[in-house]
C-alpha cells in the first residue's frame, strides 16, 4: 500500500504534528507499506524528523496569507489557501497515486480532503484532536483524552468516519514500547524541562526560573529543546550562567530524558502521553486552548499536575512544582496512574487500522 502523509512544521505550528506522523509512518513501514511525506517549507526543517522516508517539499509561501471568513480557525497555519495547497500536493506527487493520504493539519477541512481524495482516488485519514471542523475522512485518529469522541467530532458525523479515540491509540515511537520501570524516589534529585520544539513565548525560561525558585540553585536541571526554538540564544546564556543546568538539543526521542528525572515540567500535546507512558511525574502547562480540556481532566484523575496559570506566572508554577516535589506519595500514585493510561502500543493499533483500510 502506498501512503502519503501531509503535515507541516513551523515556529507557529510546532513540530508535534510531524513527529506524531513519523510514528505512524514507522508503524506502516513495519507492515510493508510505502510511505512518503509531503510538507511545505515553513522555516523548520522537516527532513531530519522523517529520516528514512522520502519527502516531497512544497514551495515556501510567496507572501503573507490572510484567510477569508468561514475557513477553519487555524487556516492561517497553512500559509496559503487550502485550494492552492491541495493543488500543489497533487501536482508534486510522482508515481502511482497513493492509496491512503494521512493528513495532520488544523488548517484543512472536508474541502481539502475531498479535493485530494477525488484527485488521487484514495482514502483519507485525518489525525485531529480539535473536532472543530468537518473532516471527510474514512478514519479519524484522536489520541487525546475526551469523555465522548463521537460528540467531540460530531461535526464530522455526516461523513461517517471511524474514530480511534483516546490514549489507547497514543502515537508514541518504538522507544516507548519496552519502557523500563520508573522508580519514584522520596527526594527529587533532578528535574527535566521540555516545553515543545518551538516555544514561541519562551515559556522554557519561565519554567527554569520557577524550578530554581522552588527547589534551589543547586538541583540538577536538564532543559531540552530543538534548533527550531527562536529563543535558543537566551537559553544558551542561561545555561552558561547556571552551573547545575544542562541544555540538550534535538533529541531523536525523549524516552530516555523522561526516564532520567524525578520530576518533569512539560507542555500539553503529544509529549503528555510520552511522559505518561514512562510514568514520569509532571507539572503540565497549556499552550493552546485545546490543551486545557485534556490537562484538566488528567489532573482530576491524578495523572499529572496541571498548572493553569503557570505558563506566564513563575510564582504560581513554582508553587505547583514545590508541592509536587515535596509529596513523594502523590508522585508515586501519579506515576502508576499515568503508566496505566498509556501502554506504548498505540501506534501499532493505529498502523493496523490504516493498513486495513
Amino acid at each position: 500500500m502506498r501512503v502519503a502523509i501531509r503535515a507541516d512544521a513551523s515556529v507557529r505550528i510546532g513540530i508535534g504534528h510531524v513527529r506524531r506522523c513519523a510514528v505512524i509512518a514507522e508503524a506502516l513501514a513495519a507492515r510493508g507499506d510505502e510511505v512518503v511525506f509531503v510538507a511545505r517549507r515553513l522555516g523548520v526543517a522537516v527532513a531530519p524528523m522523517v529520516a528514512g522516508f522520502d519527502l516531497v517539499d512544497l514551495p515556501a509561501p510567496a507572501g503573507d496569507y490572510a484567510p477569508a471568513p468561514g475557513l477553519p480557525a487555524h487556516a492561517a497555519w497553512a500559509a496559503i489557501s487550502w485550494e492552492e495547497d491541495a493543488a500543489q500536493t497533487v501536482a508534486a506527487w510522482r508515481g502511482p497515486p497513493p492509496d491512503v493520504v494521512v493528513v495532520d493539519h488544523y488548517a484543512f477541512d472536508r474541502r481539502w480532503h475531498e479535493t485530494v481524495r477525488d484527485a488521487f482516488g484514495c482514502r483519507i485519514v485525518a489525525v485531529d484532536d480539535l473536532g472543530d471542523r468537518p473532516l471527510d475522512a474514512a478514519l479519524i485518529v484522536d489520541h487525546n483524552h475526551a469523555a465522548d469522541y463521537v460528540a467531540k467530532h460530531a461535526v464530522s458525523a455526516p461523513y461517517a468516519p471511524r474514530i480511534l479515540g483516546g490514549p489507547y491509540y497514543a502515537l508514541l515511537s518504538a522507544a516507548y514500547r519496552d519502557r523500563p520501570d520508573f522508580m519514584v524516589r522520596d527526594e527529587v534529585a533532578g528535574v527535566g524541562i521540555f516545553l515543545g520544539g518551538s516555544d514561541v513565548d519562551n515559556a522554557t525560561a519561565t519554567a527554569w526560573q520557577a524550578v530554581r525558585a522552588a527547589l534551589g540553585p543547586d538541583l540538577p536541571v536538564e532543559i531540552v529543546s530543538t534548533s527550531a526554538n527562536p529563543h535558543l540564544p537566551d537559553l544558551r546564556r542561561r545555561a552558561e550562567a547556571d552551573p547545575a543546568a544542562r541544555l540538550t538539543l534535538d533529541l531523536p526521542d525523549l524516552a530516555g530524558f523522561f526516564a532520567a528525572h524525578d520530576l518533569q515540567v512539560g507542555a500539553g500535546g503529544g509529549a503528555v502521553w510520552e511522559r505518561c507512558c514512562i510514568g514520569a511525574p509532571s507539572v503540565a502547562l497549556a499552550f493552546a486552548d485545546n490543551h486545557i480540556p485534556v490537562l484538566a481532566p488528567l489532573d482530576k484523575l491524578g495523572v499529572l499536575c496541571f498548572s493553569p496559570g503557570g505558563r506566564t506566572d513563575p510564582a504560581r508554577l513554582g508553587a505547583d512544582i514545590a508541592a509536587l516535589a515535596a509529596d513523594a506519595g502523590r508522585r508515586r500514585a501519579m506515576s502508576a496512574a499515568a503508566r496505566a493510561l498509556v501502554d506504548g502500543a498505540g501506534a501499532g493499533r493505529v498502523g493496523d487500522a490504516i493498513h486495513a483500510l
